[in-house]
């Protein structure tokens, strides 16, 4: 199992080329992030239709996590930046790390049908696991919908910090603080307006149901 996380640049029309250009560095730098939890590995960002996104992860286990820091490195330069994500859990038939274009499998289907139908709504997060349905995995995407929720809510400053909250680094709120030159009762109060602490116990909820 694999999962695949699909996007697409929010109101790109509205931005110059440079910017669109930039946030796709934003994008790659998240992932790369992605790429060091552990023994998950990243693909390359895959850009396509000029303002798409795709990406697969080795662990399905990260693929919220992963989605949440995307969000979170955008919206910490500027909130009009922003992406919307789609992911796909499911298997992979051909997977080529180097070269997402011609992989196939479950996992890109229901991520690419998901997006498609996230562009006729509100949401900017969908979820879908290839194979599993009925209670479990409506309960799991509701996650990615409260989540989604919380995190169009960020301002810059918070979405900093989250970046650096939602890491697999184990920095604490205290070092947190250090790495941005603010004390660890900002961080802390920070974090709580951002719904952060509601947010860790749902990704570890979700990440317990993957494993």
């Amino acid at each position: 199992m694999i999962a695949v996380l699909t996007g697409d640049l929010i109101n790109s029309t509205s931005h110059n080329r440079e910017d669109v250009d930039y946030q796709f560095k934003l994008i790659q730098r998240a992932f790369v992030q992605v790429g060091e939890w552990g023994d998950q590995s990243a693909s390359d960002v895959e850009r396509f239709r000029g303002d798409g996104w795709q990406v697969a992860l080795s662990r399905p286990k990260h693929c919220l996590r992963a989605a949440l820091l995307v969000r979170a490195t955008l919206r910490s330069v500027n909130t009009k930046f922003d992406s919307r994500v789609s992911v796909g859990i499911g298997h992979s038939e051909y997977l080529n790390f180097n070269d997402l274009a011609a992989s196939t499998g479950s996992a890109f289907i229901v991520s690419g049908r998901k997006l498609e139908k996230m562009r006729k709504s509100k949401t900017q997060f969908a979820f879908g696991h290839f194979g599993r349905e009925g209670a479990d995995a409506n309960l799991a995407a509701a996650i990615f919908y409260l989540c989604d929720s919380l995190c169009d809510r960020w301002t810059s400053k918070q979405s900093e910090i989250m970046v650096h909250f939602l890491n697999l680094d184990n920095k604490n709120q205290s070092k947190i603080g250090d790495i941005l030159e603010i004390s660890q009762q900002v961080v802390s109060k920070q974090i709580a307006a951002s719904g952060g602490f509601a947010i860790s116990e749902a990704i570890d909820s979700f990440e317990e149901w993957i494993d």
